[in-house]
């Protein structure tokens, strides 16, 4: 009995580590293109000073030229309670938000992290959030 852990149970231990630091990895690749994909909707709000028509065509061609596949059927945006608007992606899943303060009014973005594996993409759906800096109205 001095040698009751044999090679099967050890292999067993390693195969549930590198699944389990492989989805880890997975998770992470998918964090940080959400976060990159909400960073760049809110420089291109902040560069339109508003969620405009044209930020709207901008943001669509940004999410078209990257790839980021979010299936838009059955997503709507919750509404917030201090929003004053809500704005909802038409073609991909994001959410833009606007809150009215006394110097002006910022968007708050929310983008969603997807996978594009059959069952889990819909299934699993992340929020990703960020706000964008004052717009003073003049």
């Amino acid at each position: 009995m001095k040698e009751s852990i044999g090679t099967t149970f050890v292999i067993n231990i390693i195969l549930v580590f590198l699944a389990v630091i492989g989805f880890l990895m997975i998770g992470f690749f998918g964090y940080s293109r959400a976060f990159k994909t909400k960073n760049k909707v809110i420089d291109i709000i902040e560069k339109h000073e508003g969620f405009t028509n044209a930020a709207k065509i901008e943001i669509d061609a940004y999410y078209k030229t990257i790839g980021y596949a979010t299936n838009r059927a059955g997503k709507r945006c919750n509404n917030k309670a201090k929003a004053s608007e809500t704005y909802s992606g038409t073609n991909y899943a994001y959410c833009v938000y606007q809150y009215t303060t006394g110097r002006g009014y910022y968007y708050s973005v929310t983008v969603y992290m997807t996978y594009n594996f059959p069952i889990i993409q819909s299934l699993i759906q992340i929020p990703v959030e960020g706000e964008t800096k004052i717009i003073y109205e003049l």
